[in-house]
């Protein structure tokens, strides 16, 4: 009897803790003035879609990249990825604040910056 209701808790505090998961998308917008003339200028129809579950952040974005990082208790966060643009290889850095839902992404080789800002669906 006690393990059944031990399995019970546990199965409703799964299900609790993923239904106050928020979610949102971020747009991707070149900083110009911080970037190499050699970036990409038009990064239009590319998103990043996050998920904020308690300390988890989670996102996933264009061609199958996707990286996971905890938030701190003022909603800051750092995350490293990699990933291929156009058939080349990358690395990138992503901070920001999930709580304010903002973002800048740097990819060092490339010497590319990107504001990330969430839009509505």
């Amino acid at each position: 009897m006690i393990k059944k209701l031990i399995i019970v808790l546990a199965c409703v505090g799964s299900a609790m803790s993923s239904a106050h998961a928020e979610t949102w998308r971020m747009s991707v917008e070149l900083i110009d003035q911080w970037s190499h003339f050699h970036c990409p200028t038009t990064v239009t129809n590319r998103f990043w879609h996050y998920t904020l579950e308690g300390d988890r952040l989670s996102a996933s974005g264009p061609d199958g990249l996707a990286w996971a990082t905890t938030v701190d208790s003022g909603g800051n966060f750092k995350a490293s990825f990699k990933g291929t643009w156009h058939g080349d290889p990358f690395e990138a850095e992503v901070s920001g604040n999930a709580k304010t839902r903002w973002a800048i992404q740097h990819v060092a080789k490339e010497g590319c910056w990107f504001r990330l800002t969430a839009v509505t669906p």
